[in-house]
């Protein structure tokens, strides 16, 4: 074995890090630390553009399922609705479910329906969570 193979037992130049004064250690770490909460700061910013630009599709979907502004369209308005709820948006989740309930702009799929409206429950929409009721009739049978 030669001295090259050997280079774990070598000793190791000291890392500028090592070499800096305690009060530039101080400095390199609150920048470190100021770096890590911009990064984080970011990443939350990105997570609000993507929940406005889904309540942005949500609210494109009201405009036309409730004609503000523009003639009633169920079929755009269910577009709309999807596009949001497949992106996680709970108001979204449940009108879609509605639509696919009452068959209002696209096929009428009952089945369809009570997943989107779990999808919104478990999100904790209480509109959704009393929906469900209609997907299961038979809990609505008398005892006697």
């Amino acid at each position: 074995m030669n001295e090259k193979d050997n280079f774990a037992l070598v000793p190791r130049a000291a890392g500028l890090l090592e070499k800096a004064e305690p009060g530039a250690k101080r400095i390199l770490s609150g920048m470190v630390a100021d770096t890590l909460a911009l990064a984080k700061k970011t990443a939350s910013k990105e997570v609000r553009v993507a929940d406005a630009q889904l309540e942005s599709w949500y609210q494109e979907g009201e405009k036309y399922y409730r004609a503000i502004g523009v003639r009633h369209n169920y079929i755009e308005a269910v577009k709309w609705f999807r596009k949001a709820a497949e992106g996680g948006h709970a108001k979204a989740q449940y009108k879609y479910g509605i639509c696919l309930y009452n068959g209002a702009g696209t096929k009428q799929d009952c089945r369809e329906a009570e997943k989107w409206y779990r999808k919104a429950a478990n999100q904790g929409l209480a509109q959704a969570q009393g929906t469900l009721d209609l997907c299961y009739p038979q809990f609505h049978l008398r005892r006697e």
